[in-house]
């Protein structure tokens, strides 16, 4: 076939050079017919993908504008539920943690008037209002967290009404925090005790010194504060068997209690975990007449229910606890730096009798613990702290 298209036909007689003109002429023109036949369908090839892309491109473009809308619009929720978190919630929340923590500390004021408070007992008071304030200020912020995810879950669903209303949100707040305020600071206080005596005796060791005449310097009482706190944090990682007995630390294997089916979960869970199934109905009181504002009532119970389990899944998680250990880092520190050095001198050799610097770092934790821009700011703007806050979204 290829041969026969190429090949000049012969004339008869002599071959003419016309007829191989003609015929070279015809295989041109066929080429070119072919190379403009190939040219014209690229470039409708071409056109049409060009439509393609550009369709493609604008279907793009608006899916990341709205990606970028979305991601804009998350993250004005997170900011509006941390203001009101940290300059709302936690203050308030706080305020009955350390009153509950002052009454754990100081016993049922049974004491004599005028009889002065022994330094263990100070300095107890300090640590335990330094955990507890960590402990409330991270539990506050892990509700209202999971409270504003889901209320912004369901209206990115277009979900009718309120997740929480404004009665469902402190209902779900008071069983969160009431239980800790009312058994977990006791256990917590005791705790504190044990470590303060334990690590008092063993501060003094070799310094040919006892408790009455022993004396600090500023960075001896912010020393034993950071000793207490890496014991604190070590000791609420066991089981919290072993603190039916506050003086045997789980650490101490001499005197530590023998359970013969002991719990896996911290100490830290078993203070600051919330009832599995606490009574919203009777927390959000009688429901008004009416099918409509029963069925509302059920909704809210259900949305309560489903953000405690959240919550409890979250408490009870390991990350819990390492950003629970952040925000003791965080209170310490920031105890450490608001330790004023004039009351123990001058000079950073000065020194203060045991009772008076127990006093000094008693006064200088109610103090940080009762200002909102003290001990819950420094918690709060921690960087373990905040990014446990945003994961949880």
């Amino acid at each position: 076939m290829f041969e026969r298209f190429f090949r000049a036909p012969r004339a008869k007689g002599r071959p003419g050079r016309r007829a191989c003109a003609s015929a070279w002429t015809t295989a041109i023109g066929a080429c070119a017919c072919a190379l403009a036949w190939r040219a014209t369908r690229d470039a409708r090839a071409f056109d049409g993908a060009k439509r393609w892309f550009d369709r493609s491109s604008l279907k793009a473009s608006t899916r990341a504008r709205g990606d970028e809308d979305a991601e804009t619009a998350l993250r004005a929720e997170m900011a509006r539920v941390d203001a009101v978190t940290n300059e709302l919630t936690t203050p308030g929340v706080a305020e009955g943690v350390r009153r509950a923590t002052r009454a754990a500390t100081r016993g049922d004021g049974t004491r004599d008037v005028g009889t002065a408070r022994r330094p263990s007992e100070a300095l107890a008071e300090a640590c335990a209002t330094l955990a507890a304030t960590s402990a409330c200020a991270l539990l506050v912020k892990t509700a209202m967290n999971l409270i504003g995810r889901r209320g912004f879950l369901d209206r990115e669903r277009r979900e009718g009404g309120d997740t929480l209303d404004d009665a469902s949100r402190a209902a779900f707040l008071s069983a969160t925090t009431t239980d800790f305020a009312r058994r977990g600071v006791g256990e917590l206080a005791a705790i504190a005790r044990a470590i303060v005596e334990r690590e008092l005796r063993e501060f003094n060791d070799g310094r040919e010194e006892d408790e009455a005449s022993a004396s600090w310097t500023r960075e001896d009482a912010i020393d034993f504060m950071r000793r207490c706190r890496e014991t604190l944090s070590r000791a609420l990682l066991v089981p919290s068997d072993v603190f039916s007995d506050p003086k045997a630390l789980p650490f101490e294997r001499k005197n530590r209690l023998h359970v013969k089916a002991p719990r896996s979960f911290p100490s830290w869970e078993s203070m600051l975990l919330p009832p599995k199934n606490p009574d919203f109905d009777a927390a959000l009181g009688a429901p008004s007449s009416g099918a409509e504002s029963l069925a509302e009532r059920e909704r809210q119970v259900s949305n309560l229910k489903d953000i405690m389990n959240e919550t409890r899944l979250v408490i009870r998680s390991p990350h819990f606890v390492v950003a629970l250990n952040d925000a003791m880092h965080a209170a310490w520190a920031s105890h450490a730096d608001a330790m004023p050095q004039k009351f123990f001198g001058a000079t950073r050799a000065a020194r203060l009798s045991l009772a008076r610097a127990a006093l000094v770092v008693e006064a200088t934790a109610d103090r940080i613990a009762s200002d909102p821009d003290g001990l819950l700011a420094s918690i709060a703007n921690e960087s373990g702290v905040t990014y446990f806050g945003n994961s949880i979204w």
